[in-house]
């Protein structure tokens, strides 16, 4: 999901960020519906490894382990994204650093994030495109 390079933004790359985790649960709802179609219940684990069923054929087995393994580097790849971010982020300025946060990993509404930052909602747009443009800054 996440494009690599030069061209992309830092706009890009937090909507990106957002995306997986909605792209991650989606693929944990497709998962559990596909156990339950074939086996009558629902996983409770949620990494392959700590799956506990039986199977005649295995390919119940084959399938749930690849939806896992698929899972399980979806989310290792949020978990080096959100590391990489935070800490471009965290080198924000406080408010700067709450309106990002809000806009794109929590997905906060502009009127919102304007409420608990104290700005007008002019004024938060302002302050997310400084906020980015420092961010570009801070990853080059």
């Amino acid at each position: 999901m996440f494009v690599k390079g030069a061209c992309v933004t830092i706009k890009e790359r937090l909507r990106d960020y957002r995306g997986l985790g909605a792209e991650i649960e989606s693929l944990e709802d497709e998962r559990d519906q596909w156990v339950q179609s074939q086996t009558g219940r629902l996983p409770h684990a949620k990494r392959s490894d700590e799956i506990d069923y039986k199977d005649d054929t295995g390919d119940i087995a084959a399938m749930i382990e690849r939806k896992c393994d698929e899972i399980d580097r979806k989310r290792r790849e949020l978990y080096l994204e959100n590391e990489r971010l935070t800490r471009l982020i965290d080198r924000l300025p406080r408010t700067q650093r709450t309106l990002i946060r809000n806009r794109y990993m929590i997905g906060k509404s502009w009127r919102d994030i304007a409420d608990k930052i104290g700005y007008s909602l002019d004024g938060t747009y302002k302050l997310h495109r400084r906020a980015l443009e420092k961010l570009e800054k801070l990853r080059k």
